[in-house]
């Protein structure tokens, strides 16, 4: 195999991982929306997602950070394999310094996490407390 067919061969792979993966969660999220059945005018539809946006907690929100950051990073990695196959240098390049930030930008990500994490216990702690009390 040269390196174009093993080029091709994994960018075929990752086209359709990502296409599975966005058909279900489109699936997903519109079975959520459209749940009773009734057409959605524009108006509702951003009402609800209004609501829906300011309901989201901080923990909620670093979990999708870090499933985003994730799947960011295994695009990245796949890329550099991709274009260490095809000796692109200068995209090998600008990939290890995207690689660069976004492992920092995952690690920030991971160490709010464990904040909150804490933040959560040391509030559940508390609310225990005040129940034993009353």
């Amino acid at each position: 195999m040269n390196q174009t067919q093993i080029f091709l061969i994994v960018s075929e792979v990752v086209l359709i991982a990502l296409l599975v993966i966005w058909r279900i969660a489109l699936s997903l999220s519109l079975s959520e929306i459209f749940r009773d059945g009734k057409e959605m005018k524009p108006k509702e539809f951003f009402s609800r997602w209004g609501k829906g946006i300011q309901a989201v907690t901080p923990m909620q929100s670093i979990k999708v950070t870090l499933i985003g950051n994730i799947i960011i990073l295994i695009g990245i990695i796949l890329g550099i394999v991709t274009v260490s196959l095809l000796h692109t240098w200068w995209l090998l390049i600008i990939l290890l310094g995207s690689l660069i930030i976004q492992g920092l930008g995952f690690i920030g990500s991971i160490q709010k996490y464990l904040v909150f994490k804490n933040i959560e216990m040391i509030t559940t702690e508390k609310e225990v407390e005040n129940n034993d009390k009353i």
